[in-house]
């Protein structure tokens, strides 16, 4: 085991928040045994996995303040138009709104 691709996964887990378990600390002692150029993979994954979530959070969160509005199609507008006002659910699933 290299002791400094050990300590470089460990970094990224601890930077990431991840909490590790027993189970977790054994694989990433086993993934040390290999080259140093998987664990700067491995590391680099667990990385961009972090940033992918802390930006999707981001934007999330913009989304809920209302800050990013996403608008309807259309077509989607049309169509709950069209089934206003009918009986039911089923009438509106089997016919799309048509005839019904």
């Amino acid at each position: 085991m290299a002791p400094h691709s050990h300590e470089m996964l460990i970094s990224a887990c601890v930077a990431a928040s991840v909490e590790l378990g027993a189970y977790d600390r054994r694989i990433l002692l086993w993934l040390a045994g290999w080259e140093p150029e998987t664990c700067v993979v491995v590391a680099g994954v667990i990385t961009r996995a972090h940033e992918a979530g802390l930006s999707a959070a981001t934007g999330a969160e913009a989304r809920m303040a209302g800050e990013v509005r996403r608008e309807r199609p259309k077509a989607a507008r049309n169509s709950s138009r069209r089934c206003r006002g009918r009986q039911s659910y089923k009438a509106v699933r089997t016919t799309g709104c048509r005839n019904a």
